[in-house]
């Protein structure tokens, strides 16, 4: 028992000393060093196709007059 004791004591300051290491300083950003970027935009639609060419007006008014 008084081994697994020793052991499990051991192995228990070996992870605490671990995550209290003193060479690790957490320093926040300075605000007034902080670069902004430029905004992120949308790559084109390359599948994207161009509108077909419309009729004009007075062609389509004609043809529907026709029928």
């Amino acid at each position: 028992m008084i081994k697994y004791m020793l052991i499990f004591m051991s192995t228990f300051c070996v992870l605490l000393s671990a995550c209290t290491a003193k060479d690790t300083v957490y320093r926040a950003p300075d605000e007034t060093q902080v670069v902004k970027q430029k905004a992120l935009t949308l790559p084109p639609d390359y599948e994207l196709r161009p509108p077909l060419p419309e009729k004009k007006a007075t062609e389509s008014k004609t043809s529907e007059k026709d029928k």
